[in-house]
C-alpha cells in the first residue's frame, strides 16, 4: 500500500498524463497551457522542460525557464480537457484502491471498494483537531454555534435534538477544550452514533437560524456522490478557497468554502455562482447546503467509532475575490516575448462571417427602436446554423445559441418560422439552433454568464445571441466604468466557451445622420469601443418614386421565387399587380395561386412602405465593406441588390433643411427655437438628453442650458430637459 500526499497524487497523475501527450503536435497555446496546468499540480519546471525536448524543431533552450517564472498554474482539468479536444485516449489511472493519500501532514481515509466497508479505520478523539476547526473558522471573539446532541427520526437520518448552544466565543470554547482532558469534558457528551456538527458561520446569541448569522463568512460545499478521493482531488482541483475541509466519518467531504458576503442577498448570489461552478465542473454538492446557517461535521469527535477527521485547512485560493477572478476565467496572461514565437506565431481565428467577424469575437448591431433588430439578429442564427450567407456575407456553419429575454417562448419560436419562410431557406439544418427562452427569468449579465455557462455544458456552439442587450445591463448604462465591467462579461462567455457573441443595442434619441455611427448608440462610449465589429443600421429618407421602386423589386422578388419553387424560365410582362396576376394563373399551379395573390396583394397594397435602413460597418479585423442598404420587409432584412436606395440619405444628414424661423427674429433671441428643437430631438418622449438638443443646435451644452434657463418653459436636472407643467 502506498502512502501519497496529496500533492504527490496530483504531480504523478500530471507527468502520466503528460507521458501520453506530444508537444509536436500542439500549436502555441495548447504547449504552453500543458507549462501553466503542470505548475498548477505542483511539478517542476524541470519536467515541462524535459518534455518539450520532444519537440527538436521549435524547443529553444532557456524558454520554459523564462515563462515560468511569471506563469499562473492552472491544474490537472486542464490536462484532461487537453487530452479530450487532441483525441488522446487515456491509458489508465496509476492510483490503486487501497492507496492512501496524505494532505498537509493529515492521513484521509483508506479508499474501500464501496460503501460498505469503512472508510476510515481511525478510532478515538482528537481534540486538537476541533481547536484547530474552531479556530480557522472563528475570530477569538465571534459566538459559535455547535450541536452534539441529535435524534434518529423516522426516516432514519440523525438531526439535531435542539438548537444547539450558541454562548460561548471561539476563544472560550478552546479554552475549556485545552483545560478539558476530552471533548464532551468541554462541549457536553455528543450521541456517539451521530457525531457532532459546528455551525460554518457565527451567530448573533439570539438563535441558530439563517436570521441569526452574524457574518456571512462562509459556504457549505458537500459532497455525497463519488469515492473520497474523487471528492477531495476535485475540491483541490478547482481551487476552492477552504477554510477547513473535514471528513464526515461517513461518504463525504465536508467543506467550509469562503464567500466573505456583505449581507445576504449577495451571500445568496455567491454560493450560487460556487454551486453552478462546481456542478459544471464535476463536483456535485448537495444543494440543500446553500443557506448561512447551515452545519458542517465537527472535527475530532466520533461518529459510530470512526472520527470526524480534519484533512486541512487554508487550501485553494486565499479569498473569494481571488478566486472568483480565477473561475470566471479573467486570469492574468503571460507576458509573451514576440522574438521566441516569431517563427511560430498563432494562427488567426478563422472567418465566422466572410470579412466581418472572426471566431470568438464580438458582433454589435445598432440601430433605431422598431429596426427590426431581433429579426435580423434571427436571419443570423439561420445563416450560421445552416451555413449560408447573411447580408451578403457567407457564415461559416455552426451550432447556434440564441438567448431570448423579450418575447414569450411561442412568439419566438414563431418568428423562426416566419424568417426560414421568407428567405425560402429549407430547415435542413434547424438543429444546429438552441433557444434559452429567458422572459420572466430576467438577471443582469454577471448573474447570466454562470446560468449559460452551466446550460452550455458540453455543447459547442459557434455562436451565442443575446437578444435584447438592455434587458442585462448591469449598472448604469452612461456610466464607463458600469459597461467596461459589463461588457467583460461578455468576454467571459466568449473565452469559455470559445464562440462569437453578437448582441444588438439601441440609438441614443434623435435624429443620428449628423453623427458618426459609432457614435448614435445610446448611453457609454465603451459600447463603440468594446466589440471587434460594429453593424450600425440608420434609417433612409426615401421619395415616393424609391419608395415604389423598392415596392416593385419586393413583388419582382416575390416572382423570381415562386419561378425556382415551380421550375419556370417564363416572367411575367411585366411587376403591375394585373401583369403578375395574369402570369400566376397561367404558369403556377392552381392551388397556388391564391396564396401567391395575397402575398403580392400583401406587399402592392400596403399604405405604409417597407422602411430603408444603410447598414455600415466598423471592424476591428478587417477593412470596412462599403455600406449594405437594405429594407425591412417584414420578418426579413432584404439587400438592395438594385442600387435603389443609393441616392438616399441618412434621416438628419448634413443637408437636413434648417430650423424654420421668421427673418425679423434670426437674430433677436436664439432661444426662440429650443421648444421647436425639444419636439423635433425628443420624438414624443416626456425629455431629452440635453447633449441631444445640443447637438441638434450645434452649440455646446452650457450654451443649451443657458438658453434652456432663459426661456422660462423647461426644467433641467441629471442632464436631461423637460416642459413644465402649467
Amino acid at each position: 500500500m502506498k502512502h501519497l500526499d496529496i500533492e504527490d497524487t496530483l504531480q504523478n497523475e500530471a507527468l502520466r498524463i503528460l507521458r501520453q501527450l506530444n508537444p509536436e503536435d500542439m500549436d502555441y497555446n495548447q504547449w504552453f497551457g500543458v507549462g501553466a496546468a503542470l505548475k498548477g499540480c505542483g511539478c517542476a519546471v524541470k519536467d515541462w522542460d524535459d518534455w518539450s525536448k520532444l519537440d527538436p524543431r521549435r524547443y529553444h533552450a532557456g524558454e520554459c525557464e523564462r515563462k515560468w517564472a511569471g506563469m499562473r498554474g492552472t491544474g490537472i482539468g486542464a490536462l484532461h480537457a487537453l487530452m479530450r479536444d487532441m483525441g488522446v485516449i487515456d491509458t489508465g489511472n496509476e492510483l490503486d484502491w487501497d492507496d492512501e493519500l496524505l494532505v498537509g501532514g493529515v492521513e484521509t481515509p483508506q479508499l474501500a471498494k464501496s460503501h460498505e466497508e469503512s472508510f476510515l479505520r481511525l478510532t478515538g478523539e482528537s481534540k486538537d483537531e476541533t481547536i484547530t476547526q474552531l479556530g480557522a473558522l472563528f475570530e477569538e471573539g465571534e459566538l459559535v454555534c455547535y450541536v452534539n446532541r441529535l435524534t434518529l427520526r423516522a426516516n432514519g437520518k440523525y438531526e439535531p435534538k435542539d438548537g444547539g448552544h450558541y454562548d460561548r466565543t471561539c476563544a472560550q470554547l478552546i479554552r475549556d477544550l485545552e483545560a478539558s482532558s476530552d471533548i464532551g469534558g468541554a462541549l457536553g457528551d455528543y450521541t456517539p452514533e451521530a457525531g457532532a456538527l459546528v455551525h460554518v458561520n457565527p451567530v448573533d446569541g439570539a438563535g441558530v437560524g439563517d436570521k441569526n448569522v452574524a457574518v456571512f463568512r462562509h459556504a457549505l460545499v458537500e459532497c455525497d456522490e463519488g469515492d473520497l478521493q474523487s471528492q477531495l482531488e476535485k475540491i483541490l482541483e478547482l481551487k476552492l478557497p477552504c477554510t477547513c475541509v473535514v471528513f464526515s466519518g461517513s461518504r463525504s467531504i465536508h467543506a467550509a468554502v469562503r464567500v466573505d458576503a456583505k449581507d445576504r442577498g449577495q451571500y445568496g448570489e455567491r454560493v450560487q455562482f460556487l454551486y453552478d461552478f462546481c456542478s459544471k465542473h464535476g463536483l456535485k454538492v448537495d444543494p440543500v447546503c446553500k443557506n448561512p446557517a447551515r452545519m458542517m461535521r465537527l472535527a475530532g469527535v466520533t461518529r459510530k467509532g470512526v472520527r470526524q477527521k480534519l484533512i486541512a485547512t487554508h487550501v485553494g485560493c486565499s479569498s473569494w475575490d481571488e478566486w472568483h477572478v480565477w473561475a470566471t476565467g479573467s486570469v492574468m496572461p503571460e507576458i509573451v516575448n514576440l522574438g521566441s514565437i516569431w517563427h511560430r506565431l498563432p494562427p488567426l481565428a478563422p472567418e465566422m462571417i466572410e470579412g466581418t467577424l472572426r471566431v470568438g469575437h464580438k458582433l454589435l448591431v445598432a440601430g433605431p427602436s422598431k429596426a427590426g433588430k431581433s429579426f435580423l439578429l434571427i436571419q443570423l442564427a439561420v445563416a450560421v446554423a445552416e451555413g449560408s450567407a447573411w447580408l451578403g456575407k457567407s457564415c461559416r456553419q455552426g451550432k447556434v445559441l440564441y438567448i431570448n429575454l423579450e418575447v414569450d417562448a411561442a412568439s419566438c419560436m414563431r418568428r423562426f418560422e416566419d424568417v426560414y419562410g421568407a428567405l425560402g431557406t429549407p430547415a435542413s439544418n434547424v438543429r444546429n439552433i438552441d433557444v434559452l427562452n429567458l422572459r420572466g427569468h430576467g438577471m443582469p449579465l454577471d448573474k447570466l454568464v454562470p446560468v449559460i455557462l452551466g446550460a452550455c455544458e458540453g455543447t459547442e456552439y459557434a455562436m451565442v445571441i443575446i437578444d435584447p442587450i438592455y434587458k442585462v445591463i448591469t449598472g448604469d448604462e452612461n456610466s464607463a466604468t458600469d459597461m467596461a465591467y459589463f461588457t467583460a462579461q461578455l468576454d467571459v462567455i466568449a473565452d469559455r466557451m470559445g464562440c462569437c457573441v453578437v448582441y444588438a443595442h439601441h440609438h441614443s434619441k434623435g435624429k443620428q445622420g449628423w453623427k458618426y455611427s459609432m457614435d448614435r448608440m445610446s448611453g457609454s462610449g465603451v459600447f463603440a469601443r468594446d466589440p471587434d465589429a460594429i453593424l450600425d443600421m440608420s434609417p433612409l429618407v426615401c421619395g415616393d418614386d424609391q419608395a415604389q421602386q423598392v415596392q416593385d423589386l419586393l413583388v419582382k422578388k416575390l416572382v423570381h421565387s415562386a419561378m425556382g419553387k415551380a421550375g419556370i424560365d417564363e416572367e411575367p410582362d411585366g411587376f403591375t399587380t394585373d401583369a403578375v396576376e395574369a402570369w400566376a394563373r397561367q404558369e403556377l399551379p392552381a392551388d397556388d395561386v391564391g396564396d401567391f395573390m395575397a402575398r403580392v396583394h400583401a406587399i402592392t397594397t400596403d399604405d405604409e412602405p417597407p422602411v430603408a435602413y444603410r447598414i455600415t460597418y466598423d471592424l476591428r479585423e478587417f477593412k470596412a465593406p462599403h455600406p449594405t442598404d437594405v429594407w425591412f420587409a417584414h420578418p426579413v432584412h432584404v439587400i438592395d441588390t438594385e442600387g435603389v436606395l443609393s441616392e438616399c440619405r441618412v434621416d438628419g444628414e448634413p443637408g437636413r433643411p434648417k430650423l424654420p424661423k421668421p427673418a425679423d427674429e434670426q437674430k433677436s433671441d436664439p432661444c426662440e427655437d429650443i421648444e421647436f428643437a425639444f419636439g423635433l430631438v425628443a420624438m414624443g418622449e416626456p425629455n431629452v438628453r440635453i447633449q441631444d438638443l445640443a447637438d441638434w443646435l450645434g452649440v455646446s451644452v452650457k450654451t443649451t442650458q443657458r438658453r434652456l434657463d432663459k426661456d422660462g418653459r423647461f426644467e433641467r436636472a441629471n442632464g436631461l430637459a423637460w416642459l413644465k407643467v402649467v
